[in-house]
């Protein structure tokens, strides 16, 4: 995994020893980092064959802020409904938080939400985000969870 190295702090130096994956706020342009990805059946179809993804991606906006995208390729041409919801902790400050949106219609391959300024404060912060599906022609439904730590500057 490729690190730049915008601005390092003392939690950021820690992350670097540990081989943790690091944000840096950037006045201009920051680089956006893949937090984590998950796959689920698509709940259109009975018996899982065909798998939704939807990633979560985070860019720094700000110190100790970050803005949230939400991807999904739902593998539906007739979509389906989806609900998505995270929350998050700061492990050096013990803030923690709630992000999510209403049900929305995710219809093919290209869904995206922004969810801004998210206000981590700097530290290590863990995230664990999670999907839930519903259908409108069937009763099957899905979800789909992830999580990862990393260190907000």
């Amino acid at each position: 995994m490729k690190t730049t190295k915008i601005a390092v702090s003392a939690a950021g130096a820690l992350a670097l020893a540990l081989g943790l994956p690091t944000l840096a706020a950037a006045p201009a342009s920051a680089a956006t980092t893949v937090l984590c990805s998950m796959n689920y059946s698509n709940p259109n179809i009975i018996g899982g064959l065909v798998q939704g993804t939807t990633t979560v991606s985070v860019t720094p906006d700000g110190a100790g802020s970050i803005t949230l995208t939400v991807k999904t390729d739902s593998r539906s041409a007739i979509g389906y409904n989806q609900y998505f919801s995270g929350s998050w902790a700061n492990l050096d400050t013990g803030k923690s938080g709630e992000v999510g949106y209403s049900t929305r219609r995710v219809v093919g391959s290209d869904n995206i939400v922004t969810i801004p300024h998210v206000t981590t404060l700097p530290g290590r912060v863990t995230f664990q985000v999670g999907v839930s599906n519903s259908s409108t022609v069937s009763t099957v439904g899905s979800t789909g969870q992830c999580g990862k730590e990393i260190v907000v500057n």
